[in-house]
């Protein structure tokens, strides 16, 4: 892999193949030769009027205490006010704060404001809003750092069944399918992930590495670019999008 991988941690970790009519959150339009083998996109009820449409025709818990929504609608990154996010208030919250957080990442002019924003951006993410699901969350995340992989899926299946809407239950699950090179099922779990959030940039990521693993370097390659649009400094991304190029687009030169 080329020291290409998720995040080693829990708390660090569309493209939808597009073959017929399939929808994903960042949308990847290739031909069925294209399409790793075995690949059939998940069926999540979504349809193209909820599709995101991103320009792209090639290629496509804590509670937080250090995020608050202020009056003006803005997001303020204190370490010390607290986000209530009940129920009824978390997915309204959560898009609010999140489409907020991408944009200043997408503008950020350092490393330093850039992984501040990360940070917090990952606290967003997993932030469900249920008590039950954080505790499953908490137990998988316990899990998976012992490397009891089968514990955490487990645990996983549970939060994606009773949450199915709650994006990192799908990205958590699909980095553990990752690491046991089971690749097509780690794709579908990036695809709800996605369908969800079009902007998670460790989901976007996810799928480059994967299309890398298939030799679908280009489509790989516009990946990687698009998680530089969203967090320009990814480390991951700007070594993935540096060795594909040259490989991609050197290879005429």
């Amino acid at each position: 892999m080329g020291g290409l991988k998720y995040s080693g941690s829990m708390k660090n970790i569309s493209v939808q193949l597009v073959v017929g009519a399939c929808v994903l959150g960042a949308v990847l339009l290739v031909s069925p030769s294209q399409v790793p083998a075995g690949y059939k996109p998940a069926n999540d009820g979504l349809t193209s009027a909820s599709q995101p449409d991103l320009g792209i025709s090639a290629i496509a818990n804590a509670r937080s205490s250090e995020i608050r929504l202020v009056q003006n609608r803005s997001v303020t990154v204190t370490g010390k006010s607290t986000l209530n996010l009940d129920a009824e208030r978390t997915a309204k919250d959560r898009k609010v704060i999140l489409s907020n957080l991408y944009e200043r990442l997408q503008a950020s002019d350092s490393k330093e404001t850039a992984e501040r924003l990360v940070a917090a951006i990952e606290k967003i993410w997993l932030a469900s809003g249920s008590d039950t699901v954080d505790l499953l969350m908490s137990r998988a995340s316990t899990a998976f750092d012992n490397d009891d992989f089968e514990l955490a899926k487990q645990l996983l299946d549970s939060i994606t069944d009773l949450d199915p809407n709650y994006s990192e239950g799908w990205s958590k699950r699909a980095m553990i399918s990752f690491k046991q090179d089971d690749y097509l099922s780690s794709l579908k779990d990036l695809e709800r992930v996605l369908a969800l959030d079009p902007r998670h940039f460790r989901a976007i990521q996810g799928v480059g590495l994967i299309f890398q693993q298939f030799g679908k370097k280009k489509q790989a390659l516009e990946l990687f670019r698009k998680v530089l649009k969203i967090n320009p400094y990814s480390e991951t991304a700007e070594r993935a999008e540096s060795e594909l190029a040259r490989e991609v687009e050197g290879q005429g030169i």
